[in-house]
């Protein structure tokens, strides 16, 4: 219950605050993504889409092999991960969340400082953590999941 509310009240938030700040941006995706040279993969919340991502990451790494991945892991359950991505991961604790859900300010401020060329939410669902970040990070090409409660943060969604 308490759950439902939190994800109510984040996304309410996260919408009016996208409303305040709209800009419209045009991007030249295949320029874009020539450029890429290090990307940040939030990775999902959820154990059984976990699984999935991970299995998956080797494609995306060969899409984009000149790129340097970093992680940020959002599941709190237990799971077995990589070596790739635990040495280049940031695992969330409640010290980095807000009561909503949110990225703290700290958390935001430490990776205010860091420039990726694109931040891929693999999140089938809406996370407030994933979508606040993706919203206030320097990173020109955000993409997620296809997903209507998402649209105004990330500049580009892809069906999955």
């Amino acid at each position: 219950m308490l759950q439902s509310v939190q994800k109510f009240c984040s996304k309410k938030l996260l919408k009016l605050r996208a409303r305040a700040s709209a800009q419209s941006e045009m991007i030249d995706v295949s320029s874009q993504v020539i450029q890429i040279k290090s990307a940040l993969i939030l990775l999902p919340e959820d154990t059984e889409t976990l699984q999935i991502a991970v299995e998956k990451l080797d494609e995306l790494r060969g899409l984009f092999k000149n790129a340097e991945f970093h992680y940020i892991i959002l599941s709190t359950s237990p799971f077995d991960y990589p070596a790739a991505i635990v040495e280049n991961a940031t695992k969330i604790s409640k010290n980095d969340l807000t009561i909503f859900g949110a990225p703290s300010k700290t958390f935001l401020y430490d990776y205010s400082s860091k420039n990726f060329d694109i931040l891929i939410d693999l999140n089938i669902e809406f996370n407030a953590f994933a979508t606040y970040l993706a919203r206030s990070t320097n990173t020109r090409l955000r993409v997620c999941l296809s997903s209507p409660d998402r649209e105004p943060f990330y500049n580009l969604q892809i069906n999955a």
